[in-house]
């Protein structure tokens, strides 16, 4: 029994202690609190919208095509052919055929107001496959091997230019949002130990 009574006095006496500096240092204690609560949140933050910019480059770059057109007069089981090896090259993530009849419908549909009838005699539009890159930054490589299908591409057409501004901004995204992460991550662990160490 004197034991217990020994520890239930002490407890209480812990308690009372922590109570008397609690209201001795209440502003420094919500401060402290205040202080953490905006580091994490500023720290979240900056983790959102880090993983949003990874994300939009991602999508940015699935979304890239190369269009490639068929030579004129090439035989059906030709283009099938061609499209299924495109298909299978290992930095191509998906090849599509486009019929130059369904594309120059959709086109007269798309430009009404230019009166393309009057304009044009027949369809000017070749068959032409659209390809998907598997990774942006592979396109170079990938438009060279296409260039050896000489018998059956007759152009490559995408936008250079473009695929090496979206190259440069996914990876100095990348760069920039794993950095910002990093020092949030060293400021918010510094300030929270250092308020820790106030408080106490």
């Amino acid at each position: 029994d004197f034991i217990n009574n020994m520890l239930l006095s002490n407890i209480k006496f812990f308690i009372y202690e922590a109570f008397i500096g609690l209201n001795r240092s209440r502003l420094m204690f919500f401060t402290s609190i205040a202080t953490i609560a905006v580091s994490l949140t500023v720290f979240g933050f900056f983790i959102l919208v880090s993983v949003n910019i990874h994300s939009i480059s991602n999508y940015m770059s699935s979304k890239f095509e190369i269009l490639v057109t068929v030579k004129e007069n090439l035989p059906q089981q030709d283009i099938k052919r061609l499209r299924a090896k495109l298909a299978r090259m290992p930095l191509v993530n998906s090849a599509l055929f486009v019929d130059k009849d369904k594309a120059w419908v959709e086109f007269k549909k798309k430009y009404t107001h230019l009166d393309l009838a009057t304009l044009i005699v027949g369809n000017p539009l070749p068959h032409s496959i659209t390809i998907q890159v598997v990774e942006l930054n592979k396109i170079k490589q990938l438009v060279a091997s296409l260039k050896k299908e000489t018998d059956s591409i007759d152009d490559i057409i995408y936008s250079g230019d473009l695929s090496e501004k979206l190259i440069v901004f996914a990876k100095y995204s990348q760069i920039i949002g794993v950095s910002i992460v990093v020092f949030l991550l060293l400021a918010t662990l510094l300030i929270i130990i250092n308020t820790i160490r106030l408080t106490v």
